[in-house]
């Protein structure tokens, strides 16, 4: 059996690009699967724990950050430990190349088709302009997939659902009403039970007033109702209120059609976003 030194900078370096592997490459496989698993079980471990506010989501990446730089130098410092190691059948380049590949492949189709639909807290960005200010266009914002397992939304919530006349699609809305309410809009503003409802966090960028003619039916943006929220659904709108397509076209968001409750922006183009909650 050929005896051989390791280099710790090829130790290294193959740790950076799979944590684990310059654990191989050391002859140490053990080792490397034990590197290589650690940092999902701390992903995961955060994930149901502290990623339902920022500073735990940034607490967490910062030690999974620290984790994957530390794989790559503890195996480095093993490499020049070790000195002269035994050479065994999976020492090859070749064998190297397999795994990197291989582990890319089944991490990534498994992460995507196990993993990702079991998240807590998943990411989702906005696309439209439809709940600005509250959410801006490119805004990257953690969401609560448990949020509604035991309860239905409350009045105020913003929640993530599959567009019903699309269920491929995500929108991402305000509820304003829940099952039993009684919704109307009379000259944009919201009443629910016949009460007018305060709302700070909307927006009106059209001045002009719509009524129905009789000839447009897009005067149920301004009037609309009133209707009484089906059992289990919620009525959803744009904080955008002039230039949002929500509940007032589509109708309620079914039970079966809720995904989760936005939380808080994690990422903006605007910096001073970055970590504000969703209210």
């Amino acid at each position: 059996m050929t005896n051989e030194r390791r280099s710790p900078w090829a130790a290294g370096l193959l740790s950076l690009v799979i944590p684990g592997l310059g654990h191989v490459y050391n002859g140490e496989p053990g080792l490397g699967l034990l590197a290589y698993l650690s940092q999902p079980v701390l992903f995961a471990f955060g994930n149901i724990l502290f990623f339902a506010t920022f500073p735990g989501t940034v607490a967490v990446l910062t030690l999974l950050l620290a984790l994957y730089l530390g794989i790559a130098v503890h195996a480095a410092l093993r490499a020049r430990r070790l000195g002269e190691v035994s050479l065994r059948w999976y020492n090859h380049v070749a064998v190297y190349l397999l795994v990197g590949v291989g582990v890319s492949i089944l991490g990534g189709l498994t992460f995507k088709h196990v993993v990702l639909p079991a998240l807590r807290y998943r990411t989702f960005q906005t696309a439209a302009a439809s709940m600005e200010p509250t959410l801006q266009i490119g805004d990257h914002f953690i969401v609560d997939t448990w949020a509604y397992r035991k309860q239905p939304p409350q009045r105020g919530d913003l929640i993530v659902f599959r567009f019903p006349n699309d269920p491929a699609r995500d929108f991402v809305k305000r509820c304003v009403a829940v099952s039993g309410d009684v919704v109307a809009i009379h000259d944009k503003q919201l009443s629910i039970d016949g009460q007018p409802v305060a709302e700070p966090y909307v927006t009106h960028v059209d001045p002009e007033v719509l009524h129905d003619t009789g000839l447009s039916p897009v005067a149920v943006r301004d009037q609309y109702g009133p209707e009484k929220i089906p059992p289990g659904s919620c009525f959803s709108l744009g904080d955008n209120r002039d230039n949002s397509y929500d509940s007032r076209f589509y109708g309620s968001v079914r039970p079966d059609l809720l995904e989760a409750k936005a939380l808080y922006v994690y990422w903006s183009k605007n910096g001073s976003r970055m970590g504000r909650r969703l209210r």
